[in-house]
């Protein structure tokens, strides 16, 4: 599949093309999940950065206001 063609495979009738076909249909749902899982994550680590971000913020703006600021300091 890495030209991006199809290509079938017949396995007739009976166990093999059943037990193929159940195979087949759970690696299907398994590639759904781990994609959803991907997108989750992504948007999770996204928020988690937010929050970070966020919390840094008020952190240095409440260090600022209770007087602790330093204009010389280097970070």
């Amino acid at each position: 599949m890495s030209d991006s063609r199809v290509h079938k495979q017949y396995f007739g009738k009976g166990l093999r093309a059943k037990t193929e076909s159940l195979r087949l249909e759970s690696e299907a749902c398994q590639k759904k999940i781990d994609s959803q899982l991907r997108e989750v994550i992504v948007e999770l680590d996204s928020m988690a950065e937010d929050y970070a971000s966020s919390t840094r913020l008020l952190f240095e703006a409440h260090l600022y206001a209770t007087g602790y600021h330093n204009p010389k300091s280097r970070g």
